[in-house]
């Protein structure tokens, strides 16, 4: 996967490998400013295990 970003966003995309024709594109353009998820709400919940189960340099 591979990224590009400039002073609107962030572009996505990938490609497998060998002779695939899979390939993934996507933008992301914010649409407001960013804002703290409240405690207590699904957004928060769901952030806080999102963090627990990223990897950083092959470790969970």
């Amino acid at each position: 996967m591979n990224f590009r970003k400039n002073q609107r966003g962030i572009h996505f995309w990938s490609q497998r490998r060998a002779n695939s024709q899979a390939k993934c594109k996507a933008n992301y353009y914010p649409i407001s400013l960013p804002s703290p998820a409240a405690p207590g709400s699904l957004a928060y919940w769901l952030t806080e295990r999102y963090r627990l189960y990223t990897t950083f340099k092959n470790q969970l």
